[in-house]
């Protein structure tokens, strides 16, 4: 009698290991996706937030040097400054421009710059971004901008880059895109007219 006991416990310990080395092969699977998912998602929140950043530093020079001849060379610089955590091969465009109410620049769209708008794209061979379309503005001229206090121009930075998905799991990659739009800095009441 006890070796029969002893023999049925032994066959279910052997069975509940079985059960437990086929439940691992099911869950297995399903816990490293979602540990993969974790780490590429958190790297591409990452980015998006470098991304982010880059808008707000590249829109708050813009503001504050609009009037300045140089106001989009300070804007390229803030915003390269700012996307450093980025590898620059994952660079793409660059918009400076006068946004409407809605924020968006005069064509409507960031896939045309017309009008009061300046498009940069990244080149990796020079390693610079390079002037693609668009005019200048704000321009220096008086009747150019209007920053008064009373009811200012918005100005608006765009940038674009990508993110190579690293474990392909999800995609290739991840197009980031953001935008910020501000008012001009206002000019001293006294240079203002009305």
């Amino acid at each position: 009698m006890n070796y029969l006991r002893r023999t049925l416990r032994r066959r279910r310990a052997d069975s509940e290991r079985g059960a437990v080395l086929v439940e691992a092969a099911f869950v297995l699977p399903v816990m490293i996706t979602i540990m993969l998912g974790i780490f590429e998602f958190s790297l591409v929140f990452k980015d998006l937030q470098t991304t982010y950043s880059a808008t707000r530093s590249g829109a708050r020079i813009a503001s504050a040097e609009a009037r300045n001849t140089n106001y989009q060379t300070s804007t390229v610089n803030a915003v390269s400054t700012s996307l450093a955590a980025i590898p620059k091969s994952n660079w793409r465009e660059l918009w400076i421009y006068k946004a409407d109410s809605a924020g968006m620049p005069p064509s409507g769209n960031f896939t045309t710059c017309s009008g009061k708008c300046v498009r940069y794209l990244w080149d990796n061979s020079s390693g610079t971004w390079v002037k693609q379309t668009g005019s200048d503005w704000p321009a220096t001229g008086a009747n150019s901008q209007y920053a008064c206090a009373s009811g200012p121009d918005s100005l608006g930075v765009y940038v674009k880059v990508n993110h190579p998905m690293i474990s392909g799991m999800f995609g290739t990659t991840k197009t980031l895109t953001d935008k910020t739009v501000i008012k001009l800095e206002p000019r001293p009441a006294t240079s203002c007219t009305g």
